[in-house]
């Protein structure tokens, strides 16, 4: 299983709380995603950890958040 800890960018005129999104999201993908941090130091986005294994949350990255090869090594502290 791995772990990976990103801020959750959303759109928040949708009502929506990072509680709400990270559920939507986990759903959507087939992960666990934990908020960490609900509004945190990225532009006060939520931080979350999402579970499950490298290949599942790298695809999810890439799908969800738009990731690239060195955004995925750059921007995700990664836990294995």
């Amino acid at each position: 299983m791995a772990k990976a800890m990103v801020d959750m960018a959303y759109d928040e005129a949708d009502g929506r709380d990072a509680f709400e999104a990270a559920k939507t999201v986990g759903e959507r993908y087939g992960i666990e995603v934990e908020v960490l941090v609900e509004h945190g130091p990225g532009g006060g986005w939520p931080e979350v950890a999402l579970h499950g294994t490298r290949l599942q949350l790298e695809s999810v990255l890439r799908a969800a958040w738009g990731m690239d090869d060195a955004q995925l090594e750059e921007e995700v502290d990664w836990e294995d």
